[in-house]
């Protein structure tokens, strides 16, 4: 079984403390990275090249579509938002799950 390396970037540590509890049931994805901020995440993508990204939409300083328009890399997105106002805009990104 391939492992799929994950980052996740959500602003509240609760919230990605939560989330990578949560993905310790799933043994083929490891989490190799989080960030509270788009330009913390931009770096781990960087650094790590992970399979999928965990991505909350609004950030700090920008937001996670942004953030997806800034990177170079194909990459997976899961967008972990409680705003389904944004499923409309999130299809247009190589999304797998919101």
């Amino acid at each position: 079984m391939q492992q799929l390396k994950a980052v996740i970037v959500d602003d509240v540590r609760l919230i990605r403390a939560e989330l990578k509890t949560m993905l310790l049931e799933y043994p083929q994805i490891q989490v190799v990275g989080e960030a509270a901020t788009a330009d913390d995440a931009m770096q781990l993508i960087s650094n790590l090249k992970p399979d999928v990204i965990f991505l909350d939409i609004r950030l700090p300083d920008y937001s996670g579509f942004e953030l997806m328009d800034r990177i170079s890399v194909d990459i997976k997105v899961i967008f972990i938002s409680s705003f389904d106002k944004y499923t409309k805009e999130a299809a247009k990104y190589n999304v797998i799950g919101f």
